[in-house]
């Protein structure tokens, strides 16, 4: 089966999920998931720091001697998305590449697939990066994304050195009110 390519660049990516997946044993540890790369573009956009997450996800990328899934909405380039083409252009051909986009797709179909691709991986424990993360855990799709897998079971860390915060999060504290 040849490996799909990517709608908006014309470049060849790894492996879908209808595809076999490797069933390695070098492949049976911890399972890197980066939840919608195309999101990149808007996280630069809106806080510039898009090179930056690009840099740390492409480092972990590298290190990673596990599985590795990226969930991405296949969203066209624009202005912004120089960090995610640096990103796409790191991925290993080993990668597994799962479409979703909330806009147009349930969270349920997601999450189906992505059981479905880490029960073939035969792995319980998952990293998760990506955009968008709430360190309060209260929105954005990379926690969504790991309570889901929580509730399957899965033993799943969000890695916040890959993560791209959202800036309208509220801080953790806020400063007290002077009167």
């Amino acid at each position: 089966m040849a490996a799909p390519v990517n709608r908006s660049s014309g470049k060849r990516l790894g492996t879908r999920t209808d595809a076999i997946l490797p069933r390695e044993r070098e492949w049976s540890r911890k399972v890197l998931v980066i939840v919608h790369l195309s999101s990149l573009d808007a996280f630069h956009a809106r806080t510039g720091c898009g090179d930056d997450l690009a840099d740390r996800i492409i480092a972990t990328m590298r290190r990673q001697d596990g599985p590795i899934i990226i969930v991405d909405q296949n969203w066209q380039y624009n202005l912004h998305s120089l960090p995610r083409q640096r990103v796409e252009n790191a991925i290993p051909s080993k990668a597994v590449w799962l479409d979703f986009d909330e806009d147009t797709q349930s969270w349920a179909d997601f999450e189906r697939r992505l059981i479905q691709c880490l029960r073939k991986l035969a792995n319980l424990r998952v990293s998760l990066g990506g955009v968008w993360y709430d360190p309060r855990g209260r929105g954005g799709c990379v926690n969504a994304t790991a309570s889901r897998l929580a509730r399957h079971g899965y033993d799943v860390v969000i890695d916040e050195w890959i993560s791209g915060e959202d800036p309208d999060c509220e801080p953790e504290d806020p400063p007290p009110t002077q009167s």
